[in-house]
């Protein structure tokens, strides 16, 4: 489940740019069909383990009972993770034909706020957050265990796959974020995407750390974003251009696809928000030898927030003086530039700071709740 929802975050981060540069003539699109078939295989195997489970609790199985499992509509009984899977990738698979739909009617629309696109988005949230429970639960089983498993700097396996995935999920907002524009407030723009930043750094990386409470665990979540974001960039670069020949397909306005650097760069602020979180957690814990759980993290997503709002434009700004003849992709990042974007990013700040706090706030307490998740 873990690489065919990784599989389908590439496919759906080559979908957006396919609808930016090649249109979108039809739903059977290569990168519709390798983002469906990740999302659709991940729903298998979730059904899959639903029914085994369910079978398995009414055999009274050791392990497998209420603690364990919860009950699905009167007949079902399954662990949490699974069932909130399967769920998550049921609205995706459902949202498909409807935007099918949407589009027939309405045509093309590249935007994050279409109906079924906002639908599609939830399910993906819902699955992501499903399999972090999953990996929470085994994390929880092999921590408990007679034979102590094998570590790696001090995390089990199941950490260790839980911890890349918060990465899957932060990079699921590079996708969108250049669906957060700038909004007009009486003739002022304010800017918006620092908001969508705020949410994943606070959310996961916060969670990150509560679900293993060891030291180091955010920044190892912002390193794997730093590996994936330019993965990710090369691929949608490549398979656009690799497309555009073999389906002898023209670029959309004369416009060929560029590299996004600003997106390679960005993890960055990610990285500044680990460490912060991770210095603040080994604070509180200095003195203790066994580590407790994240205290107070408010003031922690109030920071985060106003990183999101100052660090990407300084990353592009620093981009641009380094390497004046870079080409920036047309999207929110243009904005960045321009002369009078300091005062308007401060029109962002108490929306950012609030996402930042919420966000904050659920990270720590979903996270305590995955470090004791049995099922």
């Amino acid at each position: 489940m873990l690489y065919f929802l990784f599989q389908a975050e590439f496919g759906l981060a080559w979908d957006r740019s396919w609808h930016d540069y090649l249109g979108r003539d039809q739903f059977l699109i290569p990168p519709h069909i390798m983002s469906y078939t990740g999302i659709g295989i991940t729903g298998l195997v979730a059904l899959t383990l639903v029914l085994i489970e369910t079978v398995r609790y009414y055999q009274r199985k050791p392990g497998v009972d209420a603690s364990s499992t919860i009950r699905v509509l009167r007949v079902f009984a399954a662990p949490t993770g699974f069932v909130m899977v399967g769920f998550g990738t049921l609205i995706d698979l459902i949202a498909a034909p409807l935007d099918n739909y949407w589009h027939s009617i309405y045509g093309i629309d590249v935007t994050l706020w279409s109906p079924f696109h906002l639908m599609g988005l939830i399910g993906s949230i819902f699955a992501g957050v499903g399999l972090i429970y999953a990996f929470a639960s085994e994390a929880v089983i092999a921590r408990t265990s007679v034979h102590v498993p094998r570590r790696w700097l001090g995390l089990n396996s199941p950490e260790w796959m839980a911890l890349f995935f918060f990465a899957i999920l932060i990079a699921l907002s590079f996708i969108g974020l250049t669906a957060f524009k700038p909004v007009a407030l009486n003739a002022v723009p304010v800017i918006t995407y620092p908001a969508a930043l705020a949410f994943p750094a606070a959310f996961c990386l916060s969670g990150a750390v509560q679900l293993t409470r060891k030291v180091g665990s955010a920044s190892l979540v912002a390193l794997f974003v730093w590996g994936i974001a330019p993965l990710m960039q090369i691929f949608v670069w490549w398979a656009l251009h690799t497309s555009s020949t073999i389906g002898h397909i023209p670029f959309r306005h004369g416009q060929d696809p560029v590299l996004n650097v600003v997106f390679m760069v960005l993890p960055l602020y990610f990285i500044l928000c680990a460490l912060l979180i991770d210095g603040v957690f080994a604070w509180q814990n200095r003195k203790k030898a066994a580590a407790s759980a994240l205290r107070n993290t408010s003031p922690i997503g109030l920071l985060m927030a106003i990183l999101a709002v100052f660090v990407p434009t300084a990353i592009a700004r620093l981009l641009h003086l380094l390497v004046p003849e870079l080409a920036f992709p047309p999207d929110v990042y243009q904005a960045l530039l321009i002369d009078t974007i300091w005062p308007t990013l401060l029109l962002s700040l108490p929306l950012t700071l609030l996402v930042g706090w919420v966000s904050a706030l659920a990270g720590s307490a979903l996270g305590a709740k995955w470090y004791s998740n049995k099922g």
